[in-house]
């Protein structure tokens, strides 16, 4: 697999980043004047057997490893295509339109079987990586993931962008490939089923919650000697670890005191003053996508407040981001789940944007 960095990188002061940068480049110095006195001991005295000493240790600290992955991940997600999440139409119009692209669906392999993409390739995300490693999964094009909602497809998405891929989810999945598949999202979202806030007797909140307790960073403990490591080490461990989301039923029965609830979206979507949206699950907070997940992260944004003793939830208008953003933080070391069906599933009637919406599509499937 290969790493890269984000399309757009961010610059500026960075705390937390220079120190770890000045412990790297402190090991470089000492590394190399201990070769320079090898060098003078093996000239001098060629037949001596010396062990190694202390201060040949290349891993990386916690802080080091800790920040390579937010460098790569909160990179990723700071980008302007990101979450890369595309329509029928935007493939479509692409250059040699779905053919440009290698297509990975992680669905079941019997659902695969009984109806897929044309040229798609059944994958799942323990599986990915091994598979592109193999050689079985071609890596000439950009990707297109699809699952069955478009919510895992976005864990495959965070993952092969973190390594340096191009990739992109298909918006609703299968659901929004052909109108025989699309259950899922009928089931729970709509007017009828997408009411899970009045369902579950939760009123909706509009007041703004501020963050005030802040957390040590997680200790990722790999240990690596090098960032690229470090990402590659943690994008593989959280695709192992599977899908990572919760619907509001559980988190409500749970207690929603018990969760660090994230509204990953505007103050005005947040607070209901953007019309299109009528507030937020109470107790949650505003984290503004592009802005308060900063890769500068000792002096700038909410990452400091992200809680370390207690699962992190996501949500955003359809779980489709939110699933890229929990995959990224799962990477960083937290325990983050992404709301199942995002907004669409606690308040459908009320949204006023990016609802999901059954157009009875009946694009061509290839069964096997």
């Amino acid at each position: 697999m290969r790493l890269g960095s984000p399309d757009e990188p961010a610059t500026g002061p960075r705390k937390g980043r220079s120190k770890a940068r000045e412990s790297t480049l402190k090991k470089f110095w000492a590394l190399l004047a201990i070769a320079l006195l090898a060098m003078g001991l093996v000239a001098g005295c060629s037949d001596d057997d010396d062990p190694a000493g202390p201060g040949d240790d290349n891993t990386l600290t916690p802080l080091e490893e800790f920040t390579a992955v937010v460098d790569v991940g909160l990179g990723y997600l700071a980008t302007t295509g990101a979450p890369n999440v595309k329509d029928y139409a935007w493939f479509s119009s692409q250059t040699n339109g779905f053919d440009g692209f290698t297509i990975l669906d992680i669905r079941s392999a019997s659902d695969y079987a009984a109806g897929h993409i044309e040229d798609a390739i059944n994958t799942s995300l323990g599986a990915m990586l091994g598979a592109i490693d193999a050689g079985t999964i071609p890596v000439d094009r950009p990707f297109m993931v699809v699952c069955y909602t478009g919510q895992s497809a976005g864990h495959a998405v965070a993952a092969l962008n973190m390594l340096g891929y191009v990739a992109y989810s298909y918006k609703f999945g299968m659901a929004a490939w052909h109108t025989s598949l699309d259950t899922a999202w009928e089931n729970n979202a709509g007017p009828t089923n997408g009411t899970a806030m009045a369902d579950a007797g939760v009123a909706i909140e509009t007041t703004v919650n501020t963050p005030t307790v802040t957390y040590e960073w997680p200790n990722l403990g790999l240990p690596v000697e090098s960032p690229a490591e470090a990402v590659s080490a943690r994008v593989a461990a959280t695709l192992t670890a599977g899908f990572k989301a919760k619907n509001l039923a559980t988190i409500h029965a749970d207690g929603l005191e018990d969760y660090f609830i994230v509204k990953y979206w505007t103050m005005d979507q947040y607070t209901g003053a953007d019309p299109a949206t009528p507030g937020h699950i109470p107790g949650a907070y505003c984290f503004v996508p592009k802005v308060d997940l900063d890769v500068d992260f000792e002096t700038e944004g909410l990452l400091e407040y992200l809680p370390t003793d207690k699962p992190i939830i996501v949500y955003c208008w359809t779980g489709q981001t939110s699933s890229q953003v929990a995959f990224v933080l799962n990477c960083l070391g937290y325990e983050a789940y992404s709301l199942s069906f995002g907004a669409n599933n606690l308040f459908w009637s009320e949204l006023g944007a990016n609802q999901w919406v059954d157009n009875a599509p009946e694009h061509p499937l290839v069964s096997k």
